[in-house]
């Protein structure tokens, strides 16, 4: 999950229609959690760690939104 929120974490999803309801819960892992094991990140095997150091990267780099000014 890509989510910048730090404390957020969706945990289920659902919704109903009429009588009939579906509902669905999940573990989840957020991109965040892994922004203190950058060293991990850069030894594992895995593939998919170069994707989530990536993501990291554009989160440091992205520029800050800016305030607008009040009239």
């Amino acid at each position: 999950m890509a989510e910048e929120e730090k404390n957020w974490r969706a945990l289920s999803y659902g919704y109903q229609l009429g009588r009939c309801r579906v509902s669905l819960e999940f573990p989840i892992a957020k991109l965040l959690d892994y922004e203190a094991q950058w060293q991990t990140l850069e030894e594992t095997t895995n593939p998919f760690a170069v994707v989530v150091m990536a993501h990291l990267k554009t989160l440091i780099d992205a520029p800050k939104p800016r305030k607008s000014a009040t009239l």
